[in-house]
């Protein structure tokens, strides 16, 4: 039997000029998916005018994205990421290269790197229900690497 629960997931953002030393992720959206790998087109292809197909493949970002509770010190931690890169009118980017390192309660690991925050949310946000709506950040990678669970 497969056992689908991610309670004790948590993830590792080290920023190189932000936060150098990093700072662990673990309160996560309710509301929202707290990590989220979406598909990625790794490949194209299209049919000639005698119907042969024809392909190639095209190196394409990883994205991933973060939903987190909002006013909890993980999320004021990303959203000083957020902002360090936001570049504006006399405003600079820190320009950091971000690696995120998801550890699962299996023991495995996933590992991001030379990776870029690409958007955040510019304010707070509330729900119908009179609630804050949870935040949700994205990132963008060159690298990925895993291991497997621990025994």
């Amino acid at each position: 039997m497969a056992d689908l629960s991610t309670t004790g997931f948590a993830l590792r953002v080290v920023a190189s000029n932000t936060f150098p030393q990093g700072f662990t992720v673990t309160a996560f959206s309710s509301d929202s998916d707290p990590w989220d790998s979406p598909a990625l087109d790794v490949a194209t292809v299209e049919m000639d005018l005698n119907g042969n197909m024809n392909s190639w493949s095209t190196p394409v970002p990883m994205t991933r994205t973060i939903g987190l509770t909002p006013g909890t010190e993980d999320e004021r931690n990303m959203r000083a990421l957020y902002e360090a890169n936001r570049v504006g009118r006399d405003k600079r980017s820190a320009r950091d290269i971000i690696t995120i390192v998801a550890t699962w309660p299996d023991g495995s690991t996933e590992t991001m790197g030379g990776g870029k925050i690409v958007n955040g949310p510019s304010g707070n946000s509330t729900t119908q229900a009179a609630r804050m709506k949870s935040v949700s950040y994205g990132f963008a990678f060159e690298t990925y690497s895993s291991t497997g669970p621990t025994q």
